[in-house]
């Protein structure tokens, strides 16, 4: 993924709801990817367990990241869908390791 900002987001989904979150998912992609700095934004659903979602987000700088999460879009998943939806969360900010040249 392109971008210097990258984040990688384990979300559990409360019992039974899991296709509800994925939907809300589907739609906070779509919302991230217009934004201005977001370089990617992967939602993937675990083979192992179906109520498991993945995140893979990249953003130009820590600042765009910051504007990403002040968007409506994304105020509206953390102070609505992700109460609602999540039992778990873990959010790990990750640099990429490049080969040395």
């Amino acid at each position: 993924m392109r971008g210097d900002h990258h984040l990688v987001v384990r979300l559990r989904a409360v019992d039974g709801r899991a296709d509800e979150l994925r939907a809300e998912l589907v739609e906070l992609a779509e919302a991230s990817r217009a934004t201005l700095g977001c370089t990617g934004f992967v939602v993937s659903r675990s083979v192992e367990s179906e109520s498991e979602f993945w995140l893979f987000e990249s953003f130009d700088s820590p600042e765009a990241y910051a504007a990403h999460v002040a968007a409506p879009h994304a105020q509206r998943f953390l102070t609505v869908t992700l109460p609602g939806l999540v039992a778990e969360r873990q959010t790990l900010t990750v640099t990429p390791t490049r080969a040395a040249p």
